[in-house]
């Protein structure tokens, strides 16, 4: 992790996305998670403000300019479909030399190309699903079974659906897929074992605390199909929604996997330089054996989302968890 620093100052500055009139659940909870964050550092005794992350990079920098002397709090997620830009603004922050919690934003563009990142961890030996690309390239050995087509750099199940899982039996029935996909995704193979997270969080001496885990629990008909669709994410309304629910209930059975889970979400934040707070999503294959299906750099930590419930399972409150990610802010990077 990166050194934290002193800061003198009590301002913070929340930079967010504002999302559009028309904007899906996802973007809406950008702006939930920016009152409740800022309400938590006011509660804390820091003067916020809201520093909206503006596309026209010359009245951004203009922006910035009165925002000098206060920490960045980023909260910055790129509207759907625009997850490629998940990095800008870290980056504009380091070249100017303010100082921002959360990851850097190098961290945040390798962690965000699920290619990227997912070859990073094959070349270290982390275990991740085989996928193949547009054009053939693959990494590990095509099994004919069911895969999962997703972007390569949308999150928070953006674009998923029902229909997003398809059984192959050849090669070529990918190159297929892809190409009427069209640009920027790829295929992955479907795991359907158990799905844990590993939420991190700074300890506040230059290291971790790993929080309790979480499983998502499907049930219904989403037993037989359980992965989070777009729908079953953001849709309350909707019944696979209702069937996915987060239990942090593990038997003494599942310790050795626990462990084995816990070591691979410490070698994936040394790996990609994480600091401040991160999650690592696993699926367990049909062996058991578990598989990184993303390192979240920058998780959601509304109130209610699987981090800050993580946090609580530990002991730490809201208030706690917002405070700790300010003291491990780095300095200027």
């Amino acid at each position: 992790m990166e050194k934290s620093f002193c800061m003198n100052s009590r301002k913070i500055s929340i930079l967010f996305c504002r999302p559009a009139g028309m904007a899906g659940a996802d973007d809406q909870d950008t702006l939930y998670q920016a009152e409740t964050v800022s309400t938590a550092l006011e509660e804390l005794g820091y003067e916020t403000r809201e520093l909206e992350a503006d596309m026209n990079l010359v009245e951004f920098r203009r922006t910035l300019g009165t925002h000098r002397g206060s920490l960045i709090f980023n909260l910055f997620d790129p509207s759907a479909g625009e997850g490629r830009f998940i990095s800008l603004f870290p980056h504009i922050l380091e070249q100017e030399g303010i100082p921002y919690t959360g990851c850097s934003a190098d961290a945040l563009y390798l962690t965000s190309h699920k290619i990227i990142s997912k070859r990073m961890m094959l070349r270290q030996g982390i275990p991740t699903p085989f996928w193949y690309e547009a054009g053939g390239l693959a990494a590990g050995t095509f099994f004919p079974g069911r895969y999962i087509v997703k972007s390569v750099w949308e999150h928070g199940s953006a674009g998923l659906t029902s229909d997003s899982v398809v059984e192959v039996s050849r090669e070529e029935e990918l190159d297929e897929l892809l190409a009427a996909s069209g640009r920027g995704f790829f295929a992955e193979r479907f795991l359907s074992g158990r799905e844990i997270n590993i939420a991190l969080l700074s300890d506040g001496k230059d290291s971790w605390e790993v929080l309790p885990p979480s499983e998502i629990i499907y049930s219904g008909k989403d037993e037989h199909n359980p992965f989070l669709d777009y729908r079953a994410k953001w849709d309350e309304s909707c019944e696979s929604y209702q069937n996915s629910l987060r239990s942090f209930d593990f038997g003494s059975d599942d310790d050795p996997m626990l462990q084995q889970l816990t070591a691979i979400a410490r070698e994936c934040a040394g790996l990609f330089s994480l600091n401040g707070y991160a999650r690592v999503d696993f699926r367990m294959d049909e062996t058991g054996q578990p598989h990184v299906l993303e390192v979240n750099a920058n998780p959601c930590i509304s109130p209610g989302a699987g981090f800050p419930e993580a946090a609580a399972k530990a002991g730490v409150s809201y208030q706690e968890m917002i405070e700790r990610i300010v003291a491990s802010s780095g300095g200027t990077r």
